[in-house]
């Protein structure tokens, strides 16, 4: 589902101010698998769910748990968790669902058992709505609910390879390697087709209803009532964007966007409306690379 590296940072915006520059590193000298970190999440038991190109990392403040091939379920069957985890969220009980090597896992955190829903390495993507988890498995998504433990097709896609599903009240909005599909969740059909061959990386819906629009190579783009823009590139300034690779967004508690590129990290003001690009020094409590990518479910 993505195909890069990523140097490890962890932006912990639930719970910084956004005007906080202080940042902890944790990397391999604190136990994790490997440093480019690809998703996160956090559980409902206040630990720390790491994705990264060599299997899932729990931290729990003060260590890490690595998980990487075989493991036993909660039957007492043998399961095997692969390397490459770009995607974790959690359910409404705080369970984590996370995507390993193109299959659908599950660990439940009061039993700490791990469960797989998926086995035929075709689950490309994952997102959570209410008490289901979303997910991409070849053409279609589907939908598993989490207190009545099933699983219902919901929408046939084109023979796409999904990227990225983002879900709101009124619409999911489905990343591809050629465009994106936006399905309202009155009809559950592919409504409008927007970005024709154009790689999107991710989306994100913020506060006010507007969507933004990361893509591998090609920009950053936003929808708003139904009209649809691409920021500027700049270079210098505040006008637009510094990269056009666009890796992830977060809303901070002012309702700025922050959005994660290959030459740094970005915040969209939302009252002045400008874009900054964010650089803290190379020290303790800096930031380590200029290659960011966050996640926070």
């Amino acid at each position: 589902m993505k195909n890069r590296i990523i140097s490890l940072l962890l932006l912990l915006f639930s719970t910084l101010p956004a005007t906080a520059e202080y940042f902890r590193n944790l990397g391999l000298q604190n136990g994790l698998s490997q440093p480019s970190v690809l998703s996160i999440a956090q559980d409902g038991l206040g630990r720390m769910w790491f994705g990264t190109q060599e299997g899932i990392n729990m931290y729990d403040g003060e260590q890490i748990t690595y998980v990487k091939g075989e493991i036993t379920d909660a039957d007492g069957e043998k399961l095997w968790i692969g390397n490459y985890v770009p995607f974790i969220v959690h359910d409404i009980d705080g369970d984590i669902f996370f995507i390993a090597d193109n299959n659908l896992f599950g660990y439940d955190i009061h039993a700490s058992t791990f469960k797989q829903y998926t086995t035929d390495n075709a689950t490309t993507a994952l997102a959570v709505y209410q008490n289901e988890i979303w997910y991409a498995r070849k053409d279609s998504l589907f939908a598993y609910d989490c207190r009545q433990h099933t699983v219902r097709s919901k929408v046939k896609l084109p023979p796409y390879t999904v990227n990225t599903l983002a879900i709101s009240e009124t619409n999911i909005y489905v990343g591809m390697m050629e465009g994106m599909y936006i399905i309202p969740q009155n009809t559950l059909q592919p409504s409008r087709f927007l970005l024709e061959n154009i790689d999107v990386y991710c989306i994100f819906e913020s506060s006010d209803e507007e969507v933004w629009i990361g893509t591998r190579m090609q920009g950053l783009y936003r929808l708003k009532d139904n009209v649809l823009q691409k920021v500027p590139y700049a270079l210098t300034g505040s006008a637009g964007i510094r990269n056009m690779q666009i890796r992830a967004f977060v809303e901070d508690d002012e309702h700025n966007i922050w959005f994660g590129t290959f030459v740094g990290l970005q915040k969209y003001d939302v009252r002045k409306q400008t874009y900054t690009l964010i650089q803290i020094p190379q020290y303790v409590g800096g930031l380590k690379s200029s290659f960011h990518f966050f996640s926070l479910y």
